[in-house]
């Protein structure tokens, strides 16, 4: 598979993920809306702790972390693409379902 990456990385780019990390880690809170956290179980580049951490800060009354076993960083790229397009289909079907329950009462 090819993986599209930059030879180098601006200083300034780098620079401002750090302050958007630091300013949005004390916001997760405010997030409500269904969320799906996929994440691999080995990751160089973002540390899978990560999606531990946002999981458990969320608000959202629908979440679901799942663990991908066998990709790395760009999973949708390895070999749990399919499980991502079903796990996403599965949440979406589950929200859905859940929602139209939900109505009716």
């Amino acid at each position: 598979m090819h993986e599209i990456v930059y030879d180098t990385v601006p200083v300034t780019a780098i620079r401002n993920l750090l302050q958007l990390a630091a300013h949005t880690k004390n916001k997760l809170s405010l997030v409500s809306c269904p969320a799906l956290i996929l994440k691999s179980k080995v990751d160089h580049v973002v540390p899978p702790e990560n999606s531990d951490f946002i999981f458990e800060r969320i608000s959202s009354v629908f979440k679901r972390i799942e663990t991908l076993e066998n990709s790395y960083h760009v999973a949708s790229m390895d070999y749990d693409k399919q499980s991502i397009v079903d796990e996403t289909l599965f949440f979406i079907k589950s929200i859905a379902a859940s929602s139209s329950i939900i109505s009716k009462i």
